[in-house]
């Protein structure tokens, strides 16, 4: 199997850490932007750097966007700019289509023109943060939608020195432990995926859960 293909217009804030992150895992990226100063930033980890009007269709035909596996576009605030983007990506047949959207109004007109995700960075991470802030021990959080999520939270005090199977989580909180994040004498940390009841929580690991949110507040309080 090749690399994954993807094209990324806009290369503000939001644009370029898609660009970048993308580059890290391996990936192939056309970076289209009308700003110079912008795609100098990118010409060491993109495979095409151009300096385009990616509203035009055929100026998008002609970098090759159309054979991309997904188009990502994020034009700051230029809601306009936006919409005509995306009309032109979905006029040249791109298969996947991510667009970052600044308003809920935004957001609907992009739904309707079909594109396939709808992204508002600021929003997302708003609510990220606030969950951290609320509780504490949680230490990262990510929507899931219809009032689930999955989040990173400290093992509490109470937790230490006892197998998952004798804290029977999903019993007595409702929630499923995906991995547990343990501290090592190397540089990385231990991720233990999937562990069985028999896995014994130490100080100082960090639980990755998926549950309901109620049900990852209440995780939470138990550190406290």
């Amino acid at each position: 199997m090749g690399k994954r293909q993807f094209a990324v217009i806009g290369l503000g804030n939001f644009g370029y850490a898609v660009a970048k992150t993308l580059a890290e895992k391996g990936c192939q990226i056309i970076c289209i932007d009308e700003s110079e100063e912008r795609l100098e930033r990118v010409r060491d980890i993109a495979t095409h750097a151009v300096e385009a009007d990616a509203t035009d269709d055929k100026v998008l035909r002609e970098v090759g966007v159309a054979e991309v596996d997904c188009a990502v576009v994020s034009l700051g605030r230029d809601m306009e700019a936006s919409l005509l983007v995306a009309m032109a990506l979905r006029d040249v047949g791109v298969k996947m289509l991510v667009v970052k959207a600044v308003s809920t109004l935004h957001g609907r007109i992009l739904k309707r023109l079909g594109v396939d995700r709808v992204v508002f960075p600021e929003a997302e991470m708003g609510r990220r943060v606030a969950e951290t802030l609320v509780s504490p021990s949680i230490l990262d959080y990510l929507e899931l939608g219809e009032g689930f999520g999955v989040a990173e939270v400290d093992a509490p005090k109470t937790f230490w020195e006892k197998s998952l199977a004798d804290l029977a989580l999903r019993t007595e909180y409702g929630v499923t432990i995906l991995a547990i994040r343990r501290a090592s004498k190397g540089e990385r940390p231990v991720i233990v995926v999937n562990p069985s009841g028999a896995e014994v929580i130490r100080e100082g690991d960090i639980l990755v859960v998926i549950g309901e949110n109620v049900n990852l507040g209440k995780l939470s309080a138990a550190g406290e």
